[in-house]
C-alpha cells in the first residue's frame, strides 16, 4: 500500500543540499544518504525519516548522474571510518534534478533503481533540485513485505524551506567537493553520455570505463560537400547548446530552448550516424560496450 512519507533534514544538511545546487546549478550529481527513522513503531514502520548526512560521489551530465557499486562501497569505508556513527543509519540515496523540468520527482528510472534497492528495513531516497522550479524536495522509500512484494511510499516535497548561511565544507564532505571539482575540470564522465532530456540508467552497478570527453564533434570533415551541411548542423547545435547553457530554470522559455538544444543535438547525431562521422560519443559507447 502506498502512502505518504517526509523527511526531515537539519539546517547543516540543508545548507550542504543548497551549497552543492549552488556549485553545480545545471549538473546533475548524486551520493551517499545516510537516513534514521523517526519513532518507528515495534514493526519498524514509520512516516518520518530524517536525512542524518549525506555524502556525493558522482558529478554526471544536465539530465543524468550515476556511480558503480565500486565507488559505493568505496565511499561506504571512507564514511564509516570518518564517523561510525554513521553505522547505526539506513543508506539510501540523494540526488539532484536540473533540466527534467518541473523540479524534483521520481522518474520511472529512479522507481527502478527503488525496486532494485528494496529491503525489508527500508531504502530512503531523496530528490532536490532548485527553489525557483516550485518543487526542489521529492522524497520516497522503498520496502519489501513479509511476502516479498516490492512497495514504495508517494513522494512529497512538502518540506519546510530553512534559511542558510554560508557552509564551510570540512572532513570527508570537503573531499567529495574536491573530487567533484576534478570531475568538472576534466569534464569527465562517469557513465553513458547521453543526449539531453534523456534521464538514462542512473545508478546501475555494472563494470564502467571512466572515459576523458573532450568535444564530441569534429571541427571539420573531409567531404566538401558533405562539410557545408555539417558545418549548419553544427553552428545550429552550439549556438542552442549555448542558449541552454545561460536560461535560467524560471525564464518562461526555459522549455523551448532545452527542446530546441535536444533536437539540434539529434538532427546532429543523426547525420553523423548517416555518414559514418565519428565523435567522442561514438568512441566512449563502443568502450564502455554501453547501449
Amino acid at each position: 500500500m502506498e502512502q505518504k512519507t517526509t523527511c526531515k533534514l537539519k539546517t547543516s544538511i540543508y545548507n550542504k543540499v543548497k551549497h552543492l545546487l549552488g556549485l553545480y546549478p545545471k549538473t546533475e550529481w548524486s551520493g551517499l544518504g545516510f537516513y534514521k527513522k523517526i519513532e518507528p513503531d515495534k514493526l519498524g514502520w514509520t512516516n518520518e525519516w530524517e536525512l542524518v548526512d549525506f555524502f556525493p560521489i558522482d558529478l554526471g551530465s544536465s539530465a543524468a548522474t550515476e556511480f558503480s557499486g565500486e565507488q559505493e562501497m568505496d565511499m561506504m569505508d571512507k564514511v564509516y571510518k570518518s564517523n561510525p556513527k554513521l553505522k547505526e543509519c539506513y543508506r539510501g540515496l540523494i540526488h539532484s534534478h536540473h533540466s527534467l523540468g518541473g523540479g524534483a520527482f521520481f522518474s520511472g528510472t529512479d522507481r527502478n533503481h527503488m525496486k532494485e534497492c528494496a529491503n525489508k528495513v527500508g531504502y530512503p531516497s531523496l530528490v532536490v533540485a532548485h527553489d525557483s522550479t516550485g518543487s526542489p524536495w521529492a522524497f520516497s522509500w522503498s520496502y519489501i513485505d513479509q511476502l516479498g512484494a516490492i512497495h514504495w511510499t508517494e513522494e512529497d516535497d512538502g518540506l519546510v524551506i530553512i534559511d542558510c548561511g554560508d557552509i564551510k565544507p570540512e572532513g570527508l564532505f570537503k573531499e567529495c567537493l574536491a573530487s567533484l571539482a576534478t570531475q568538472e575540470k576534466a569534464n569527465i564522465t562517469v557513465q553513458s553520455l547521453k543526449p539531453l532530456g534523456w534521464q538514462g540508467n542512473l545508478f546501475g552497478y555494472q563494470p564502467q570505463t571512466t572515459i576523458s570527453s573532450t568535444y564530441p564533434y569534429p571541427a571539420k570533415i573531409n567531404d566538401k560537400k558533405l562539410n557545408k551541411l555539417y558545418q549548419k548542423l553544427l553552428f545550429n547545435f552550439e549556438k542552442a547548446e549555448d542558449d541552454w547553457q545561460i536560461v535560467e530554470p524560471n525564464d518562461a522559455n526555459f522549455e523551448q530552448v532545452k527542446q530546441k538544444s535536444v533536437d539540434t543535438e539529434a538532427k546532429l547525431d543523426n547525420f553523423c550516424d548517416m555518414h559514418n562521422i565519428k565523435t567522442a560519443d561514438t568512441y566512449a559507447n563502443t568502450m564502455r560496450g554501453i547501449v
